[in-house]
């Protein structure tokens, strides 16, 4: 069998996390089996398992896809740019597969200390997007905020 390059091997790899993020998002962590997740990205056990030795790896691995797509929400962008993730990020219905995918993710948070702190991790950027975007609007007198920029975040995060 050849070997893969290292973008290939990427490839697969991203593969593999959109498909357990999909799984995931309609089971729940506890009912998706690895095989489901093979199956759905179109890989044998041992390509996934090349990439990922566990699902709790692969539960990992999806929280971390989130925060570098996250990242993006405080990459320096302009003013509607930073608008328009936030509305993307904000827009997803509750009980669509991305709220579903939270809902799993908070409850075994609960007690999985290592997605705690990605989840942790992914919430404190949301802050500083939202933050960003807020101190921007202020700075160019778009708006006027009655409140301090930290309790509107938080406000804003509740809903």
């Amino acid at each position: 069998m050849p070997k893969l390059s290292p973008q290939e091997m990427e490839r697969r790899r991203g593969r593999v996390v959109d498909a357990a993020r999909y799984c995931f998002s309609r089971a729940g962590f506890s009912d998706c089996s690895m095989d489901d997740i093979c199956e759905q990205a179109g890989l044998s056990k041992g390509a996934v398992y090349n990439h990922f030795a566990s699902k709790e790896e692969l539960i990992y691995a999806v929280a971390d896809d989130q925060f570098r797509s996250l990242e993006r929400l405080t990459a320096g962008k302009s003013l509607e740019e930073i608008r328009d993730s936030l509305l993307e990020l904000f827009a997803a219905p509750a009980g669509g597969p991305d709220g579903r995918l939270e809902i799993y993710a908070m409850s075994r948070a609960i007690t999985d200390e290592g997605l705690k702190s990605r989840m942790s991790r992914n919430i404190a950027l949301i802050e500083q997007a939202l933050d960003l975007a807020l101190a921007r609007l202020e700075a160019s007198s778009q708006v006027r905020l009655r409140a301090p920029r930290e309790r509107i975040c938080e406000i804003l995060l509740t809903f």
